[in-house]
């Protein structure tokens, strides 16, 4: 999508007669309105807040049947925040798998009779 600039005096699109590039992340241009031949100007424009994405393997993504913010509504889970995932590429661990249901814990030998015998007498 390209950067629109209004006319302030007939509001239609701006042109561009010359552009530079000062510093790496600023752009000068001269620009000038074909409509109403009201507008010569100079613009200055920056970027500013310059985040790196990071992009991390995600296996998990095989496995999903819907894309994962309409998994994350239906099953009422709190997603990751970037920072989240941040801490843990950070801390060397893996991150979690919201949609893996958790290992189930082994049974103790006394929860094995209790479970055997409610099966007898069913």
């Amino acid at each position: 999508m390209a950067l629109t600039i209004k006319c302030p005096f007939c509001g239609s699109d701006c042109r561009i007669r010359t552009s530079d590039n000062p510093s790496l992340l600023t752009v000068k241009a001269q620009i000038y309105c074909a409509n109403c031949n009201e507008l010569k100007a100079d613009f200055i424009g920056q970027i500013t807040n310059v985040k790196r994405a990071i992009y991390i393997d995600c296996p998990e993504a095989q496995r999903w049947e819907k894309p994962e913010k309409e998994l994350i509504r239906e099953q009422g889970k709190k997603p990751i925040s970037n920072d989240e995932r941040i801490q843990y590429l950070k801390r060397g661990e893996a991150q979690p798998d919201l949609f893996q249901t958790p290992p189930k814990k082994p049974l103790t030998p006394l929860e094995r009779i209790e479970r055997r015998e409610k099966l007898c007498h069913s």
